[in-house]
């Protein structure tokens, strides 16, 4: 008898451990899909957000050095939104236009378009420009309205001010000759 028992010891699993065993395996399979695509969708915002970043670091680098070196800078009212025109020189002009969520630059000579670029903002951004006069000197804004986030609140909007012929000879002020 003795040896009887010591033959009957299980070898395996019941039916209902492997049930439990697979199950608990199912579940953690499904949280770390889960996971997974959190982290995926978390990932391309954030390239998303670095990309937004970037572009209006760009921007702000053209926009700025467009401004200093310009003998003038002017607004013109168009259908689809407001067009900045930056004029350089004689036959030199840079041309600002927002449209949509873009803003698109057009460096013109002589009447002919010789340099394309296009800055693409957040989805849902809307770019205006304004000309301030501060202190006698005149600035040309860009303001870019970021649209509100999942929560609903808003940011405060983003501005490049740059100073209207900074770098220019011709906007240099005149020296007073010593007497």
């Amino acid at each position: 008898m003795i040896k009887n028992r010591a033959m009957n010891k299980r070898k395996g699993m019941s039916i209902l451990e492997t049930v439990v065993v697979m199950s608990s395996v199912a579940v953690a399979l499904g949280l770390s899909t889960l996971l997974i695509q959190l982290m995926l969708r978390l990932g391309s915002d954030d390239q998303a957000r670095l990309a937004a970043s970037t572009a209006l670091e760009r921007l702000s680098r053209e926009f700025r050095a467009d401004a200093h070196a310009a003998a003038e800078c002017k607004i013109e009212k168009a259908g689809a939104g407001d067009r900045l025109i930056v004029e350089r020189g004689p036959g030199l002009s840079v041309a600002y236009r927002p449209h949509g969520s873009r803003i698109l630059r057009e460096e013109n000579h002589a009447g002919k378009v010789v340099d394309r670029d296009e800055c693409v903002l957040a989805r849902g951004a809307v770019a205006t420009f304004e000309t301030r006069v501060i202190t006698g000197r005149t600035f040309v804004a860009l303001i870019v309205h970021l649209p509100a986030d999942k929560s609903g609140s808003t940011a405060p909007p983003f501005e490049i001010l740059a100073a209207v012929g900074k770098s220019s000879p011709a906007a240099a002020p005149a020296r007073k000759e010593a007497k």
